[in-house]
Formats: structure tokens, sequence, C-alpha cells
């Protein structure tokens, strides 16, 4: 099993659903923050599909310039394309870091998720195997929390479709470098593009030990000052 997750600030702050089940807005005094809900199709892409293109980001970053293992927010742009943006979490422990982005584009992060794959689980032969997988390590997740610019925000536990995913060579997991399918659960949230400026966006969540399930602790969080220009 392949887990990465993330951290934030308390704030409480209340949520309305809009009269659309496909969009949320946070809500704090005159400040507003809307999300894409989990059965939304942003961009005409699923909820789903989204997730599985951020693996493919991540995964396709090599090391050192892996934005996950990035505690500057120095490689913040790396790989960015299309009408999302992407962030990462850490592989464990906190991160500071610094990122511009382009006016009109949405976000997209995971506070928890795992992913498994064909290459890296060799005994499982099916879709439904690797979601059965990844599932163990997203379903020991606590403590999870969100805020931008004071604004708590909820999460979607979301699942992938199979999706075909490349391990490069010198890959932030030390896999070999090869092609394989992956499906993968997770915690995420996905933001409509913010009005240009600076926010700050802070997420976090754990994993709960389960010695039954081979499942150690895990701790991770992230705070952004996102510049929107």
């Amino acid at each position: 099993m392949t887990p990465v997750l993330l951290t934030s600030m308390p704030v409480l702050l209340g949520f309305v659903l809009l009269s659309n089940p496909l969009a949320v807005t946070a809500q704090s005094g005159t400040a507003s923050v809307k999300t894409f809900g989990a059965e939304s199709q942003p961009y005409g892409v699923s909820y789903g599909d989204w997730t599985a293109r951020w693996w493919d980001w991540m995964i396709s970053a090599p090391l050192p310039s892996n934005p996950i293992v990035d505690e500057t927010g120095e490689y913040c742009d790396v790989g960015q394309s299309g009408p999302v943006w992407f962030l990462g979490g850490t592989v464990g422990g906190s991160a500071e870091r610094k990122c511009v982005i382009p006016e009109g584009k949405a976000i997209l992060f995971p506070i928890i998720n795992s992913m498994c794959d064909f290459a890296g689980e060799p005994t499982i032969s099916s879709a439904a195997g690797l979601l059965a997988c990844a599932k163990t390590d997203t379903d020991q997740a606590i403590n999870m929390r969100t805020t931008i610019d004071g604004i708590d925000l909820e999460s979607s536990r979301v699942q992938s479709p199979l999706s075909d995913i490349t391990f490069p060579e010198n890959n932030i997991y030390g896999a070999p470098s090869e092609d394989t399918q992956m499906v993968s659960d997770g915690y995420w949230v996905f933001l409509q593009p913010l009005p240009k400026g600076n926010h700050q966006l802070s997420f976090s969540g754990e994993t709960a030990t389960s010695p039954p399930l081979g499942i150690s602790a895990f701790a991770t969080s992230v705070n952004y000052d996102i510049l929107v220009q």
C-alpha cells in the first residue's frame, strides 16, 4: 500500500449546502469559498478521474523535484497543466510552502489518501482487490482538518477508477521504473478558482495505529501561502 497524507489550523465555521448538490460553499462572515462536490464533473471530468490524474502528476515527478517532498514550495509548478492545479501533502511531518497559482485555476489536494497498484501488490489481480487494499489505510483516517483564509472546509471521500500509471526512474517510492495500473481511495478537497490575491491554506490528517492491519500511526501537515495572480 502506498499512503500519502496531510494538516491545518483549528477554526470552527459553518457550511451551507447550495441548491446545486454538486457544489458546497463554506462561509464565514462575508467571505465564502466554493468547492466541487464528490458527484460533480469539473471541466467535464469526474471527480474520481481527477484524483487519478493527481496520482499521475505526483508519481511522474522524480526526486528531488517531487512536490511532495518539497519543504518550501520551490517545485509547486512542476508538471502543472490544464484547468486544475494540484497540491500535495508530505510523506510524513510538516511543510511550509509558498505557491503562485494562475488566476482561474481550480485546486485539488488530498487530506488523507492511499493507492495500491498491481506492480506493488502482485497477489492482487482485480480492480476490486486494489480498492480494498487502498481502503485499508484510508479507513484509519482521523483528525482531518482543512482551512483556507480562516474558513473550515469539508473533504469528500472519493475513489479513483482503475487507471494507468507509470513509475519513472528515481521515483518518490523507490519502485522499479515500469507501467502498471492503480486504484486509489482518499479524502479530498477540490476548490473552485479562488479570487486574485493572497490566500492561506492549511490541511492535516492522521492515520490511527492498527497492528492487526499492519498500519503504523502517521501524521502530516502542510501550510500553503498562495498567491493567485
